[in-house]
């Protein structure tokens, strides 16, 4: 499975993504176990690159740049 394809919603509407900075990782780590019962793939930012996708402009949880997609 793409990264492309893992980034978009599942067919339910749920959310299967975080993209989040440094200090809220963690916290999207443990929601996405709580959530699918595995660990998530975690990608820095700044090192890769998407089709159909552009990351927003600040975290999930606060207003800081994000650093990592995690899904």
């Amino acid at each position: 499975m793409s990264i492309n394809d893992k980034i978009k919603e599942n067919r339910f509407g749920v959310r299967n993504m975080y993209v989040v900075c440094s200090e809220h990782l963690s916290e999207a780590i443990d929601e996405f176990i709580e959530v699918y019962e595995q660990p998530p793939d975690i990608y820095e930012l700044d090192k890769v690159s998407f089709t159909d996708w552009i990351s927003p402009n600040s975290c999930d949880f606060c207003e800081v740049p994000p650093k990592y997609l995690v899904v």
